[in-house]
């Protein structure tokens, strides 16, 4: 006697439950009405799509930036940062890339005339930068990231270069 009372009592909290769900989850109906949404409201004709009787082309003048995905406007230090950041990123993709030959080649690049003239300018850089007023420092962020460029660049070629043959002495 008491199991055939269970099911409608189960039945029941299941379609409360289920109800509660769906109320909870369903957006604003009058949101939904305003919107075109299918089932907004009975009787109203659904909006299929933005209305094209005046449409003008798109302008970039109506783009507003969100500073936080701003780049532009960070801080020097933390542009500066992302140059090496990104230096570093081209340079373990370039070793996960080439495991047998990188090290080979990271210790030619590294013994290049130019990378070691890219190495000391990048040590002047460091060693004003502490001391450098922010609009120093901006005026610098170019030269920081065409001295990663050219590096990064020059390793790429360097890693691609097939390794010379070893000297044999017998």
């Amino acid at each position: 006697m008491a199991s055939s009372r269970v099911w409608p009592t189960a039945l029941l909290t299941a379609i409360v439950a289920a109800g509660l769900t769906w109320a909870l989850m369903r957006e604003d109906p009058e949101k939904d009405a305003s919107a075109g949404h299918a089932g907004s409201a009975p009787g109203r004709p659904l909006k299929t799509g933005p209305e094209v009787k005046g449409t003008k082309p798109r302008s970039a003048a109506d783009l507003k930036l969100d500073p936080r995905d701003n780049v532009v406007s960070a801080p020097a230090e933390l542009r500066k940062a992302m140059v090496v950041q990104e230096g570093v990123r081209v340079i373990n993709e370039l070793k996960a890339a080439n495991p047998a030959t990188f090290d080979a080649a990271a210790k030619r690049w590294i013994e290049t005339p130019r990378v070691k003239e890219l190495i000391k300018e990048w040590q002047a850089l460091e060693a004003g930068w502490k001391d450098a007023t922010e609009e120093a420092r901006e005026a610098r962020l170019p030269d920081a990231k065409a001295m990663w460029d050219e590096a990064m660049t020059l390793l790429r070629a360097e890693v691609a270069r097939p390794a010379p043959e070893p000297v044999v002495t017998r």
